[in-house]
């Protein structure tokens, strides 16, 4: 039997087999393979996310992530990016931070929009 927030979930998520390890501002956890990013963070943290300032298709940019890519940190938009194993996110834009799903960020963790390519 699913309890509520798991059938939420299920709703709310493209369909998965498996969790995948990604890194988040230097902590680990398991998210849904095949999803956004910014799923992934309503997986981790649903009432937090759900309650932040975020559009879902792109039009707001403030879901934006940076991630570790070839040794440099390559801005994304979290509700337009799907998780990936091993992914290293670095750093997330106010507005994510401001939800308190992240725990205390501190200031490097913290950043302002740029253009995506």
């Amino acid at each position: 039997m699913l309890i509520m927030s798991q059938m939420i979930k299920s709703d709310l998520l493209e369909p998965y087999n498996r969790l995948i390890e990604i890194s988040i501002l230097g902590r680990t956890f398991k998210v849904p393979e095949n999803n956004s990013l910014l799923r992934c963070f309503q997986y981790l943290w649903m009432d937090e996310i759900s309650r932040g300032d975020f559009c879902w298709n792109r039009d707001c940019m403030n879901c934006q992530v940076w991630v570790e890519s070839n040794g440099k940190d390559k801005p994304l938009i979290s509700c337009r990016a799907k998780s990936q194993e091993n992914m290293k996110i670095v750093a997330v834009r106010k507005e994510l931070a401001d939800t308190d799903a992240f725990g205390q960020c501190s200031e490097s963790q913290i950043r302002e929009s740029t253009a995506t390519g």
